[in-house]
């Protein structure tokens, strides 16, 4: 998500005298703000089961790789 063009997650959230606000952690330098809820800009990504499955195989293989361990065991390559 983003809050005026700068990327930033969701911490916390809250309601108050009808309006809801919003607790987001800017990623570029840790610092915290409170925002209305509507001025937040969402992803328009579809996560599907399937794109979830990629996401995670992909890190599990980014994961091997940084600990330098065995890809494929059995056979010389991955790719044939």
């Amino acid at each position: 998500m983003k809050y005026k063009g700068k990327e930033c997650e969701r911490v916390g959230e809250k309601e108050v005298f009808g309006q809801r606000l919003v607790w987001v952690r800017f990623l570029q330098d840790d610092s915290f703000l409170e925002v209305p809820f509507e001025e937040i800009e969402t992803s328009k990504i579809p996560y599907t089961l399937a794109y979830l499955r990629f996401i995670v195989i992909a890190a599990k293989i980014k994961d091997e790789v940084a600990r330098k361990n065995i890809l494929a065991p059995y056979r010389p390559h991955v790719i044939q």
